[in-house]
This record gives structure tokens, sequence and C-alpha cells, in this order.
């Protein structure tokens, strides 16, 4: 809560610290990659767009269907020249959407 207290607060590098910190002690796949796409956030608000890239797609490796995590490294593609590549990841995270049932929530 310390890490995204700091984001909010636009103390990116502290914020990038903590995480940096969590992601060492996760529990499973799915609250590093829960870890990696926060940390993405952070990369983008940065401007370190490659950084945020290679964070989702571990995220991914790790959590195939987080949605944040797709949506994330569509972006960062779109940042870096890579709008092929980000048409997919957006396609895949629009294909894993419209394949849940309507509860409010995302993965």
């Amino acid at each position: 809560k310390e890490a995204q207290r700091l984001y909010s607060s636009r103390d990116f590098q502290t914020s990038l610290l903590l995480f940096d910190c969590l992601l060492e002690t996760h529990s499973s796949d799915r609250e590093a990659a829960a870890i990696l796409t926060n940390r993405a956030a952070i990369h983008m608000m940065m401007k370190r767009y490659a950084d945020a890239a290679k964070d989702c797609e571990r995220a991914l490796e790790l959590y195939p269907n987080l949605t944040k995590a797709q949506l994330r490294l569509g972006r960062s593609y779109l940042k870096v020249g890579q709008p092929v590549h980000a048409r997919n990841v957006f396609l895949q995270a629009f294909h894993h959407i419209s394949s849940q049932p309507l509860s409010g929530k995302s993965a």
C-alpha cells in the first residue's frame, strides 16, 4: 500500500524501489504479475516505455490473462513505435474481456 501511496503522490522513484522489494517477496505468480503490472505503470509515468513493456511481458508470462498488463503492454508498444505488436496485444485483451461474464471486474 505504501508503494501505491507514493505512486499516487508522484514519488515514482521511491515507489519503484518499493515495488522492486515487493517483487522479491511475492508469494504467487499472480501476485508477482500484479506487482510487475503496477511497476510498469510507474515506468510509463517516467516515460520508460521499453522497461514498462518488459515488465508487462514478464507479468503476462506469469499470468497470461491479466487485462491491465495487456493494456499497458499495448500502450507501451505504441510509445516505442511498434503499432502491429500493440494491435495484437489489444486484440488479445479484447478477446479476453469479451469472453468474460459482465461482472464489473477484470482479471
